[in-house]
């Protein structure tokens, strides 16, 4: 990772958020750009996105990630898990918070998300579209989109679910590195075993926050407004949208339905990728490379 970089917790009413700024090795050029946020799975923290940072700060951006509330370090006040009933929050102003103590009130961005942090990413680009110049959505779902998936598959999270419901941290772990490394339908082990090693820590982490309810997706989030899947044509930016060919087939399916959404002569790049869910995890220096053609080809470098 980049040294050159700052950190903190930003405290919101449900307890706090980590946050880190990388800044990039050309310092005059970062300071030009729009800043690149980068959101991250549910199945990971904020370090998902170390090699595109390290990338990224070599090409000039300066990159700002966080962890979700109740993923990494962003933590629940005591507060906050003792009051009765289920827990929610709301991602999208905890995020502009975030953009606006760090960076400033006025500051843009270029908002990057895989999975989960894919639907964050563009359920934040609709809420808070004057601060955001550009959107990329890896491996997401949005809101409102209605494909279903394979019974094999469905059967694959009923044993996750099952397994965090009698407390089996361990195997609701591995099930999560099958399912999102491999692939729901592919054999185990098709994932490289020094991913499967880092996704395997990840969610022995996630699974025990989501095992004793306190974080993870314990916590419901809470988007405003009608559904994502709807509203794509509100946002007139560049989007970035990309999948793997060994992912679940609702995955696949709606991102093949967001670049569909956005018709032809819109500002879409969409492409498939031979991998499971985590992309930019399995193929770095492919993933880097596609990002970097989108961001030089709709020269986002003088968007700010």
């Amino acid at each position: 990772m980049a040294d050159n970089s700052s950190d903190g917790f930003l405290p919101v009413p449900e307890g706090s958020i980590y946050w880190k700024h990388n800044y990039a090795a050309d310092k005059d050029a970062g300071a030009t750009r729009p800043t690149i946020l980068l959101v991250h799975a549910a199945v990971a923290d904020h370090t998902l996105w170390d090699a595109q940072v390290d990338f990224l700060n070599a090409k000039g951006w300066n990159c700002l990630r966080f962890d979700l509330f109740g993923f990494g370090q962003s933590s629940p006040s005591k507060e906050y898990l003792s009051a009765p009933g289920p827990k929610s929050y709301k991602p999208c102003p905890q995020i502009d918070r975030v953009r606006q103590t760090v960076l400033g009130p006025d500051a843009s961005l270029i908002v990057i998300g895989l999975s989960m942090g894919a639907n964050v990413a563009l359920e934040y680009t609709l809420a808070y579209g004057a601060h955001v110049v550009a959107v990329g959505i890896c491996a997401g779902g949005p809101r409102g989109f209605t494909g279903a998936n394979d019974p094999a598959e469905d059967a694959l999270f009923a044993e996750a679910e099952a397994c965090l419901a009698k407390g089996d941290v361990q195997r609701a772990a591995e099930l999560q590195v099958h399912i999102w490394g491999d692939g729901p339908l592919q054999p185990p082990g098709r994932l490289a075993p020094n991913v499967a090693a880092q996704m395997l820590r990840w969610n022995l982490d996630i699974a025990a926050r989501e095992s004793e309810k306190r974080g993870g997706l314990a916590f419901e989030m809470v988007f405003e407004g009608e559904a994502a899947m709807g509203r794509l044509g509100e946002f007139e930016g560049p989007m970035l949208v990309s999948w793997g060919t060994f992912d679940e087939t609702f995955t696949t399916e709606s991102m093949k339905a967001v670049v569909a959404a956005r018709g032809p002569g819109r500002a879409v790049v969409g492409r498939e990728f031979a991998t499971g869910h985590m992309i930019n995890l399995e193929v770095p220096g492919e993933f880097n490379a596609f990002v970097d053609e989108w961001l030089q080809g709709h020269e986002l470098h003088k968007a700010r």
